[in-house]
């Protein structure tokens, strides 16, 4: 190679070398930009997610507290019918528990996120809404919601999320104690929500090209995810005996009444690969969760 060639040679990396700088620092810019963006936009989903949560469950405690307060309600005495003995089903409603439940199939109707909305009383009456014709050997008062009302009397309280298989949705209770003929704290009223709507917002946000969202309680449980979640899980899962992913779905679309109480709150739990629930046995379900 002779001096010309050394030069032209010399004179090219030197003239392409702080090319080579700017389009490197050009680079690094666009994708700390592109990085803050990405931050940026992520945090405003959440917060639309977080937002429509916060509206979703302050609306059912307000639904909550109306129950509460109105005179039917607070007229509940002794006379509700019990189901605890082996033929309740045999034993006809009372005209309290027809208008009770009047009542409360007109508030479920009219807000298609209720999956149930339910009366309990200190002296073991029980009226719900869908009705179950079957129920017997039941007793409100030994259910894992009433006794979570009546531990924080005066107030709503909203329960931890549980997943419902049959219906594939995530439900909530929101309870609170009521004042009646019994007395002070003399019942209970709950209503369960999907949680399908949060749900549906959730499966549809994607973050970048891998990411998902995730909806948890305080307590780290999972209530929802996205549809990226869901095709995450789905390889991870097989292997593992009782694990399953949660899901979402109508409020009431399959299962008896009965069989749902007696599955009611299946345990959400965050795995390593993602978002699991364990399916407890038969005595599990019945003693831990429920209506």
């Amino acid at each position: 190679m002779n001096i010309k060639q050394k030069l032209t040679w010399a004179f090219a990396i030197i003239a392409c070398l702080p090319v080579v700088l700017v389009a490197t620092l050009v680079v690094l810019n666009l994708r700390s930009d592109a990085r803050d963006d990405f931050v940026d936009s992520s945090g405003r989903e959440i917060r639309q997610v977080s937002n429509a949560m916060q509206l979703f469950f302050d609306g059912i405690s307000q639904n909550v507290e109306y129950l509460a307060t109105q005179p039917l309600i607070k007229n509940t005495d002794d006379s509700l019918k019990t189901y605890m003995s082996a033929n309740a089903e045999s034993i006809p409603q009372g005209e309290m528990d027809k208008k009770v439940f009047a009542f409360l199939q007109d508030l479920g109707n009219s807000h298609p996120a209720y999956a149930y909305a339910i009366v309990g009383t200190a002296a073991g009456g029980y009226v719900s809404w869908p009705d179950d014709p079957k129920l017997n050997n039941y007793d409100p008062r030994q259910r894992p919601w009433y006794k979570a009302a009546q531990a924080k009397p005066g107030k709503p309280l909203r329960t931890a999320a549980y997943y419902w298989a049959q219906d594939d949705a995530t439900y909530v209770s929101t309870v609170r104690t009521i004042d009646n003929k019994l007395g002070s704290n003399g019942g209970v009223v709950s209503i369960d929500v999907t949680l399908k709507q949060l749900t549906e917002i959730v499966k549809q946000i994607k973050l970048g090209e891998s990411g998902y969202l995730m909806l948890l309680e305080n307590s780290g449980t999972g209530a929802g995810r996205s549809q990226a979640a869901r095709a995450q899980l789905q390889a991870a899962r097989q292997p593992r005996r009782g694990l399953r992913a949660t899901g979402q779905g109508r409020q009431r679309a399959g299962g008896s009444r009965a069989q749902r109480r007696a599955l009611h709150g299946q345990r959400l739990a965050v795995g390593a690969t993602g978002l699991d629930v364990h399916r407890p046995d038969q005595t599990e379900r019945r003693n831990e969760f429920g209506h």
